[in-house]
């Protein structure tokens, strides 16, 4: 449900153009929401002026077409809704445009525009064409008017601008270059008609191929000339139509066909120049079977393997750039087409659709990554246009992968490939195996250039399909009982080109009801109702969405019961009310122009989830972890525990990890169910987490001194010509909460908030799209930094870590400047006291410690060699001060090892030792391992495990820091290894602790082995001797009972017979 909060009425703008001759009428309209509003456009030209465009322009933005029409036709709407836009023309000299249910986003200004059909006959033939590779093509375009003497070509491929491929200028020709490979050739008389002809510089040899009884293969052979193409084809002819064989991609080589007999041993390769992509995986499909079993995959040099294929497959290499899958002791059910693929680290829903390499079949390669809708089971598929050439523009093709899933429901939809031509329909059918699902939606992706999906509609199982804006003509949803439904498109347009999903959830719904609209002053109150009817869901959530936006800002939220919980910005003047579970309001008081926005309501059950911290402030490369919690009475084994992250308020939100998965980059997780705790570690934290680009803002001055009662004037800055909006804040002394000062929807219009624009205290001008400034008079100490205080530097230097010591003979020193106000200051380092600038990265500002202090901080490192560390040099870290008069230095250093050793200190190595799992954790899934390093001086070590004689680095723990025993000076350390208790009892497994130790002129290993032990017979023997110590005492109790008893029977007898 929604709410559309207008402050004021809706305010539309029609363009004019009386030297033209086209005239529009009325200049402004105003409307209210929910009602509609009529412009007329007319003209005074001749009768040929038959057809009429409407435009349509936001504020900064270019002209969109909304309809086309002329007298007698159809109006082609395009994108647009004809339950939105209603045309008239039923004579030539005018026509009428009507926006119906208006809403903010309808404000804008609306351009008529008219076209003669006489004055200029332009004819394309043909105008439709359809061509394979390998094939050339002809276009011939004239037209009636001699006036003309030259004739342009252009190209435009989907998505993208008009490209000139030449022009005849009379009959002379003028080509631009050659395009793509394509090579293009203009003739003719430009005041007449003009022919395009291309060759495609396709080449195959031999074009034809001839095959006789004994011939067992073929050879055949493809170039081109763009190296823009990375991807190459190759199809069958059969019964006419085309079959897609399989693709090449230029990054990507792997073995093409291999014949071997049984028993023998084959090495399948596989390589590429993707340095990004960390995954590479191998798959095999059999003859019999359509669908691929994954075989094993690398994640860089580490290979994991399927239980299936984990005897006689292997694959060894580095994933970053090759792979070898190694298939020993061959079989014949061995024969099948091998799959190679390979991603990212970033794409996580489902290994990517791969590479192939067939025994006894050519190959082809393909690399893609399938996508996943979160909460939804998903399908995907692809509409794709068969040419981007001009002439080729109403052929469609249509491609659908055939099975996807997601929580465990198997998505089919199918046919795989559609081809058709515009103005047919076509039928897409989609399969889900789970009758739990009742509900089905379908979704459609623009295919360049686009991530959003746009839903299209969705059924339940009974009633009626419930189709969105823009789709409710030619779009048709049908269901066949709850496990099946059809999607069909009639009339295709090549806008239709696009990705469709279809999707099915298991949705119990409640019914929402919110009120409608309101249209409100000023400083007025705004009071929204809300209700729906199931008693279970007892949180009501609110949410705003501003003009022209579709992102969704949480307002707050509350129980039906306690305090409601409030988003940052919306603590003053918003307050959410409930009425029980069932009702609940939000009331805006104080309203102003930028309350004007579409609200909403939403409930659900109280399954809270708590984080923690809330919030912190990390450098770059620092380690960060986040612990997020379940609310008491409820178990994260009830559920899927997954990370998200969100760059800034407004933006998408991105999946970034779930429980169990293998780390990703810099990201790993930790699920302890028991301690009710799932941790997300960052290591090595980077400025942009996600990688994604933001806009930049730079604001000028950061920090200013100016006098009492002077004039001062801020400069704001942005890179990005889309975000049309700017605000202007203040933060108030002793509070985290932002008061918004200035408001401004463009250039030339802003809007000062109360209590700001009672005086003349505060000017803005919004110069530009991307400029403003802002321009406080008459300054006084309230309007200063509330908790600036000059503050010097504290600085520390802090030395390289342990694990970083025996890596590639380099380590790094930190240097540490907090506590510093303003922010003026300059960092340097000096080694031995010479000047140093090779090896240094400083932060690129300073920054704030967190957004409730004023102080500063900032960080530089130095990088060094190991040996020059390790001979003792000192290493000062200087930070110049500037506190807006005077300048100050304040330094802090450390020294290296060399210099703290003990001279008459002898060097000693260390020895090691593996211990093995204790008796308690045998009957525990997981068993550990413990390595001691003990004896050695100096401190130089690196502790590395090693499992048959592979690195080992899952399930790791060593202590951070090495320590010292008080009396002999030398130094221990320790390690652990947990692996599965499995692996623990397979006794062809070995273990290794390695500790890497540098003397100060070279390195040596040092190990210890353990041999892995079969844990039943450990058990039994220890249960026997247990069980054997146990009788032993229940004996020795019972004789000394009977001793004890005949001990009082024998003195009773002797004095009786007294």
């Amino acid at each position: 449900m929604l709410t559309a909060l207008l402050v004021l009425a809706i305010c539309l703008f029609t363009g004019q153009s009386y030297e033209n001759g086209v005239f529009q009428a009325p200049d402004t309209i105003l409307g209210s929401s929910g009602s509609f509003v009529e412009m007329n456009c007319s003209h005074n030209k001749d009768i040929n002026h038959r057809q009429m465009y409407w435009f349509k322009q936001l504020p900064g933005e270019g002209m969109i077409p909304i309809v086309f029409t002329f007298v007698g036709g159809d109006p082609d709407y395009g994108s647009f809704s004809k339950d939105k836009y209603e045309t008239v023309k039923t004579v030539v000299e005018m026509g009428s445009l009507t926006v119906k249910n208006l809403d903010p986003g309808d404000s804008a200004l609306y351009f008529c525009a008219v076209r003669s059909t006489m004055s200029l006959f332009v004819e394309q033939i043909p105008a439709n064409l359809f061509v394979v590779p390998t094939e050339s093509f002809k276009i011939n375009c004239s037209h009636n008017d001699k006036a003309y003497d030259k004739i342009y070509w252009y190209r435009q491929a989907e998505g993208q601008g008009l490209e000139l491929l030449g022009y005849l200028s009379f009959k002379l020709t003028q080509m631009d270059k050659d395009v793509h490979g394509q090579s293009f050739n203009i003739s003719g008389d430009a005041e007449k008609e003009a022919e395009l002809l291309s060759t495609l510089s396709i080449q195959q040899s031999p074009p034809h191929v001839l095959q006789t009884p004994d011939q067992r293969e073929a050879k055949l052979g493809c170039s081109h000339g763009d190296s823009n193409y990375p991807y190459m084809y190759w199809y069958q002819q059969k019964s006419g139509s085309l079959v897609l064989i399989g693709m090449l991609h230029k990054d990507i080589v792997q073995t093409t066909a291999v014949a071997t007999v049984s028993g023998k041993n084959v090495n399948l390769s596989c390589s590429h120049t993707y340095k990004d992509y960390f995954y590479l995986y191998w798959y095999q499909q059999t003859m019999q079977l359509t669908s691929m079993k994954l075989t094993g995959y690398l994640y860089t040099t580490t290979f994991n393997s399927e239980k299936e294929f984990e005897k006689r497959f292997h694959i060894y290499g580095d994933a970053k750039s090759h792979g070898i899958l190694q298939i020993s002791n061959l079989t014949s059910m061995d024969s099948a087409v091998y799959y190679c693929a390979v991603r990212d680290a970033q794409c996580h829903d489902f290994p990517p659709s791969p590479s192939k390499t067939l025994i006894k079949v050519i190959t082809y390669t393909i690399c893609a990554c399938l996508k996943q809708l979160q909460g939804l089971a998903v399908q995907d598929g692809a509409i794709l246009p068969a040419s981007s050439d001009t002439a080729a523009q109403d052929a469609v093709y249509c491609s659908f992968v055939e099975h996807g899933s997601s929580e465990g429901v198997l998505i089919t939809q199918w046919p795989k490939y559609i081809s058709t031509m515009k103005g047919t329909s076509v039928d897409m059918h989609c399969y889900q195996n789970d009758t739990d699902y009742d509900y089905t939606y379908c979704y459609r992706q623009q295919v360049r250039g686009s991530t959003e999906l746009a839903l299209i509609g969705y059924s339940y199982i009974t009633g009626t399909p419930t189709l969105e804006t823009g789709f409710t003509e030619r779009f048709e949803l049908t269901r066949q009982g709850t496990l099946s439904g059809n999607l069909t498109i009639s009339e295709l347009r090549l806008l239709d080109s696009a990705v469709y999903y279809c999707a099915a959830k298991m949705v119990d719904c409640a019914k929402i009801e919110q009120d409608l609209k309101l249209i409100l002053h000023q400083n007025a109150k705004a009071n929204i109702q809300c209700s729906h009817d199931d008693n279970t869901l007892n949180r009501m959530y609110w949410y705003r969405q501003e003009r022209d936006s579709t992102n969704l800002t949480l307002i707050g939220y509350g129980y039906s019961t306690g305090e409601p919980n409030y988003e940052t910005g919306f603590t003053e003047r918003f307050k959410l009310t409930r009425q029980g579970i069932l009702s609940g309001n939000l009331t805006i008081s104080g309203l102003r122009l930028s309350d004007s926005a579409v609200y909403y309501c939403a409930a659900s059950s109280a399954q809270q989830v708590l984080q923690s911290p809330v919030s912190m402030t990390a450098f770059p490369g620092d380690d960060v972890f986040l612990d997020c919690s379940m609310a008491a009475g409820f178990s994260m084994s009830s559920y899927t525990m997954q990370w998200y992250m969100q760059v800034n308020y407004g933006t998408p939100v991105e999946f970034l990890i779930k429980e169990y998965d293998n780390p990703k980059g810099n990201l790993s997780v930790a699920l302890a169910t028991t301690e009710n705790k799932f941790t997300l570690h960052l290591s090595d934290l980077k400025l942009q987490q996600n990688g994604s680009s933001e806009v930049r803002i730079d604001q000028d001055p950061e920090v200013l001194f100016a006098n009492q009662n002077s004039l001062v004037t801020l400069l704001c800055e942005h890179d990005n010509s889309d975000h049309y909006r700017m605000y202007w804040y203040r933060q108030i002394r002793d509070s985290v909460d932002l008061q918004l000062l200035s408001y401004s929807a463009g250039p030339k219009l802003v809007d000062i908030e109360p209590p700001f624009n009672k005086a003349e205290k505060y000017k803005v001008k919004r110069l530009e799209v991307k400029k403003a400034t802002l321009q406080i008079t008459k300054l006084e100490t309230a309007d200063t930094d509330p908790k600036a205080k000059i503050t010097p530097p504290a600085v520390k230097v802090l030395g390289p870590n342990l694990a970083e010591k025996c890596k590639n003979g380099r380590v790094t020193v930190v240097c540490v400047a907090t506590d510093f106000y303003p922010d003026h200051v300059e960092v340097f380092w000096q080694i031995n006291g010479l000047n140093q600038i090779e090896g240094v990265a400083t932060d690129n500002a300073a920054r704030k410690k967190s957004t409730t202090e004023s102080s500063y901080k900032i960080s530089s490192r130095l990088t060094t060699t190991y040996k020059e560390w390790n001979e003792g040099s000192q290493y000062t870290c200087t930070v110049t001060f500037f506190n807006g008069t005077t300048k100050s230095r304040h330094s802090d250093s450390v020294t290296g090892p060399q210099g703290l050793r003990d001279p008459n200190k002898t060097i000693t190595y260390p020895t090691v030792m593996v211990l093995p799992p204790s008796y308690k954790e045998l009957c525990k899934k997981r068993v550990t391992l413990v390595c001691v390093a003990t004896g050695f001086y100096p401190d130089h070590v690196d502790i590395t495990w090693r499992v048959n004689g592979k690195d080992r680095k899952n399930g790791v723990a060593t202590d951070y820091t090495v320590r010292q025993d008080p009396v002999n000076k030398n130094y221990m350390i320790s390690s652990r290894l947990m692996v599965k208790r499995t692996e623990w009892v397979e006794t062809n497994n070995n273990f290794t602790c390695v500790v890497g130790f540098y003397n100060g002129t070279m390195y040596n290993n040092y190990t210890d082995i353990i041999q892995a032990q079969k844990v039943s017979t450990l058990v039994t023997v220890r249960f026997s001797y247990l069980l054997f110590l146990s009788k032993s005492l229940l004996y020795a109790v019972l004789i000394c009972t009977v001793v004890w008893k005949c001990k009082l029977i024998k003195p009773k007898s002797m004095l009786n017979e007294n």
